[in-house]
């Protein structure tokens, strides 16, 4: 007796379930081995990203500097976080004569990795934690920070780069000049820097303040957009508070005039740039201020001295346009120069009496 169709499919249902068990059981297996693998190739990245690349990094750096400056490099601890992709190194040192020639206690970087597949190369954030420069002249007039100049360059064109947020922290500059008989010092501390949104090929350029401040209460700010392609930039410097005593030390051997005592400050808007036109300057909106001004003559045929209580001047612009050494265009407006003078002895100036002690132009 010949058995009906659905009697047949009852006797192959059991082979049927066990072979559809085995698939099962095959397409877990492979999932599993997927997921060992995958789990295995993530952990051995972030052996190699947390232990293999510091080292990495150490041994580039050093051979690098050796060999494009020719000097050696101190370096702290380095630690690469291979998930964010950031890395940080602490106690950076160049050597110099008795000191660093240049520092950094703290190093930052951090990189898209997905930004090698764009036009542009993207570090999220670069900073720089107190960094020192110990910037020489020599007595022979040349500059120690040249040696940091390498010594060759690549011939290829630089890539695309492009900087979220670009900052200084607690710098410090120390700068002498030991072609001056008296060899000046003067320390800038603490200094800071933050530039935002910066493409080295964008002409719109960076937004940037830095600031600085000297051991004897001096102060800079500096604040604007900066853009290399092109070379230009736009924004506000001030000056506050420069003692005519730090000038003096770097300029007193070359100047006829002495300057005895006094503080300036002065703010100014401009705009530069450098083209193939050639340099381009524009000074707008730029205020003059002398107090308690002491001057002094005592080489050459004027002698004499000079104090000047107040003087204060506003230029309303300038505009310098060049190409080389060739000044194409130079033109000033000058809105306000008011002066006042002290009695004394002996001027170097013509003397304006207390009564009238202001002149305009």
């Amino acid at each position: 007796m010949e058995l009906s169709l659905s009697a047949r499919l009852e006797r192959f249902a059991p082979m049927w379930r066990e072979f559809e068990g085995a698939l099962r059981r095959r397409e877990s297996r492979k999932w599993i081995w997927t997921a060992i693998a995958a789990t295995t190739i993530f952990t051995i990245y972030l052996l190699v990203g947390f232990f293999l690349v510091p080292g990495l990094i150490r041994s580039e750096a050093t051979a690098w500097v050796k060999t494009k400056l020719n000097k050696p490099i101190a370096i702290g601890k380095i630690s690469f976080n291979p998930i964010l992709w950031r890395a940080d190194i602490g106690d950076l040192a160049i050597p110099g004569r008795d000191h660093p020639m240049v520092a950094l206690g703290h190093l930052r970087v951090s990189f898209s990795l997905l930004s090698i597949f764009e036009s542009a190369y993207y570090f999220g954030e670069i900073r720089l934690d107190k960094p020192f420069v110990d910037a020489v002249v020599r007595a022979d007039g040349s500059l120690n920070l040249s040696e940091l100049v390498p010594k060759s360059r690549s011939k290829e064109p630089n890539p695309t780069v492009r900087i979220g947020t670009f900052t200084v922290n607690d710098g410090t500059v120390v700068f002498s000049d030991d072609n001056l008989p008296e060899r000046p010092k003067k320390t800038l501390s603490p200094i800071t820097f933050t530039l935002n949104d910066f493409e080295t090929n964008s002409a719109t350029g960076g937004a940037f303040t830095l600031r600085a401040e000297s051991d004897s209460g001096e102060a800079f700010a500096w604040s604007g957009t900066l853009s290399i392609s092109p070379i230009s930039s736009r924004g506000h410097i001030a000056v506050h508070g420069l003692r005519s005593a730090t000038i003096q030390k770097f300029v007193g051997e070359v100047s006829p005039v002495a300057l005895t005592s006094g503080l300036i400050g002065f703010n100014t808007n401009y705009g530069y740039a450098y083209e193939k036109g050639g340099l381009k300057l524009d000074l707008g909106s730029s205020n003059l201020a002398l107090s308690g001004l002491g001057l002094k003559a005592e080489k050459g045929a004027v002698q004499g001295s000079a104090k000047i209580d107040r003087l204060s001047a506003s230029l309303n612009a300038l505009t310098f346009a060049g190409t080389g050494s060739v000044i194409r265009k130079l033109s000033a407006a000058v809105s306000r120069l008011s002066v006042t003078e002290r009695k004394s002895r002996r001027l170097l100036a013509r003397r304006i009496e207390p009564s009238r002690s202001t002149t305009s132009l």
